[in-house]
């Protein structure tokens, strides 16, 4: 499917990494994993073909569909967020739109030119119907809805949406398109619990391969069937999810990897060991780090509840105003409509807060 060989990349005098061979494979989940700043996105987007490598190849077979979430997002958004999502089944939307085009033909010939028109519209409805076109709209609604846009949202223009809601739209559109490979540098990033399991629902269950970096433990140890670690120069690939890799990592005598948080505080190959003042320094400074987390992580799940409750209370109010009958009775509209406003606006200002509390991970 795509094979990587003799892959070198350095910056300046910097080298990330050297001599990176691998192979992907249909069905593989691997996770890269390593220190900050060790090449990890760098070694996605090669795979992708937005950056190249100083030497080495990579091979790609024909035909390859590759989808790609990046951390920061450089889309220019024109249409809603519905519209934008079916931008990624392009490929079925143009057999759909040739699919048109014969129809009108068939209305216009006869004979011979007819029965071709025919088979034409044979073999493309075929084509359609086997890439899912005709639940096409269906199956976007129900992954956004999975994400947590409400059907007023889907509606909306994108370009009006937070960063975060984005960041969801774009995940969206890759879970319909259905590419060969999926990469997916920090994918969890704007998610809340119940949309992070929709998503690893969602991958679980695709068929292709998916290569990805998270810092989310949990996260990679569901989705994981390999581990990639990058750093100190190389590439070491190991089988299993993130706590099949930390057992392996331990017998190699290193503990470097965070048992909470798929991280790794990196020691650069020249540096001295630390001595016995300088390794209590380090304890406590990770103890403090995991303090810090450990509290983020009540902090989230706290306003992951308070945002469901919201949530809820607000579809109760949306099925109310979806009822003709309370338009009739002015008093108990004008009612409903105020208390509609101020918990929207309460459940905007929760995933404000919720999304601070995750840009601090």
């Amino acid at each position: 499917m795509l094979s990587v060989a003799g892959l070198s990349k350095s910056f300046g005098p910097r080298t990330l990494f050297r001599d990176v061979t691998f192979r992907l494979t249909n069905g593989r989940r691997i996770a890269l994993v390593g220190g900050n700043g060790v090449g990890k996105t760098t070694l996605l987007e090669i795979i992708v073909g937005t950056q190249e490598a100083d030497t080495g190849d990579v091979s790609r077979q024909k035909d390859l569909r590759i989808g790609y979430l990046p951390q920061e997002l450089l889309d220019v958004w024109e249409s809603s967020v519905l519209d934008e999502v079916l931008k990624g089944a392009n490929h079925v939307l143009e057999l759909e739109t040739e699919m048109r085009s014969l129809e009108a033909q068939m209305a216009t010939t006869t004979g011979e030119a007819h029965d071709k028109v025919m088979e034409a519209y044979g073999i493309t409805q075929s084509q359609f119907e086997q890439l899912g076109g005709y639940q096409l709209e269906p199956e976007a609604r129900r992954i956004l809805g999975g994400l947590g846009f409400t059907t007023a949202d889907m509606d909306r223009p994108l370009a009006e949406m937070s960063g975060g809601w984005q960041m969801r739209a774009s995940l969206a559109r890759l879970l319909l398109q259905q590419p060969d490979i999926l990469v997916l540098d920090e994918p969890t990033n704007h998610l809340d619990l119940q949309s992070k399991q929709v998503l690893l629902d969602s991958l679980k269950g695709y068929q292709g391969t998916i290569v990805f970096v998270s810092h989310d433990r949990y996260f990679v140890d569901e989705l994981a069937t390999r581990v990639i670690e990058v750093g100190a120069g190389k590439v070491e690939s190991y089988p299993g999810n993130y706590e099949d890799f930390l057992v392996a990592k331990q017998r190699l005598g290193d503990s470097t990897h965070s048992t909470q948080r798929v991280e790794q505080q990196a020691q650069a190959a020249d540096e001295q060991p630390l001595d016995k003042d300088a390794r209590r320094q380090a304890h406590a400074e990770r103890k403090e780090q995991q303090r810090r987390e450990q509290k983020r992580e009540r902090e989230l799940s706290e306003l992951e509840k308070r945002i469901e409750i919201l949530e809820g209370e607000l579809a109760k109010l949306e099925q109310q105003m979806a009822e003709p009958e309370l338009y009739q009775d002015a008093e108990r509209w004008r009612r409903v409509s105020n208390e509609h406003g101020a918990q929207k606006s309460q459940l905007d200002d929760a995933y404000q807060l919720w999304e601070g509390l995750q840009e601090r991970a």
